[in-house]
């Protein structure tokens, strides 16, 4: 399986309505990416509005972090608007596992948006959040500590603040406790869009179903097993509120 070896994939339609709706028009996301990049030196240079249409059509370049650029003139995470299928990923979501851990390199397109979430001891990545988005990354930690015993899953939902149409993105990891692995193992995302959510597992695994509630991203994830920890983290503000036990599986979960 290749991924797209020079250009990341983003949904035309979607990053389209969103320029509409935060800018009004392409030529004003290049006049406030200009206005970012004159005041920040380590910020990528600006495109006109007409070269900024053309990659949301046919694919942003894979240097000079661009993907991340433009999604941060939008205030968006770049996998709530990634086009799954035209990056190889709506089949093949699984494959990423092996490849983030052996070279992120090999990943051709999907390169530098995976730079942002690979397994770390900090993660994701708040460096690379930091230049583009001015913050670090919105995270909660839980631990099962104690309870590993449960073969029960539980709920986590998240509630951000009035998201509107904008799409919305978490990301899950775990690492174990009582060892010293201090190293954070991402193992999936959910991605809310439109009153859908979408949940895209490293084991491959995909599930949608739709928003309960319009504010809300909510999924499963086994809770016993060993001793680990779990962070879940955001670009955006959220508060968190966990339901144990859970086993409606008609709710999309990372199943054991």
């Amino acid at each position: 399986m290749r991924f797209p070896r020079r250009h990341t994939f983003l949904r035309p339609e979607l990053v389209s309505r969103l320029v509409t709706d935060i800018h009004g028009s392409y030529l004003d996301v290049s006049d406030a990416w200009q206005y970012r990049a004159d005041r920040d030196s380590n910020f990528p240079k600006a495109r006109d509005g007409t070269t900024i249409h053309h990659w949301v059509r046919n694919g942003v370049p894979v240097l000079h972090e661009q993907v991340f650029a433009l999604c941060a003139m939008l205030d968006v995470d770049p996998l709530a608007i990634l086009d799954y299928k035209a990056n190889g990923l709506a089949d093949h979501f699984g494959v990423l596992r092996q490849l983030v851990y052996s070279g992120i390199g090999r990943l051709g397109g999907l390169s530098p948006l995976f730079s942002m979430y690979k397994p770390g001891d900090v993660w994701p990545s708040d460096s690379l959040a930091r230049r583009h988005y001015g913050r670090v990354w919105f995270a909660k930690e839980l631990t099962n500590d104690g309870e590993t015993s449960s073969q029960d899953y539980m709920l986590l939902k998240t509630t951000f603040q009035n998201p509107g149409r904008l799409p919305r993105a978490v990301h899950i990891a775990y690492r174990r406790t009582r060892t010293t692995d201090t190293m954070w193992r991402p193992y999936g995302t959910v991605v809310a869009v439109d009153g859908e959510l979408f949940l895209y597992s490293e084991g491959g695994d995909y599930q949608s179903m739709p928003q309960v509630a319009g504010d809300e991203i909510r999924f499963r994830t086994y809770y016993g097993g060993r001793p680990v920890a779990w962070r879940i983290a955001s670009l955006h503000y959220f508060e968190l509120e966990t339901v144990r036990p859970f086993n409606d599986m008609q709710t999309i979960g990372f199943n054991w």
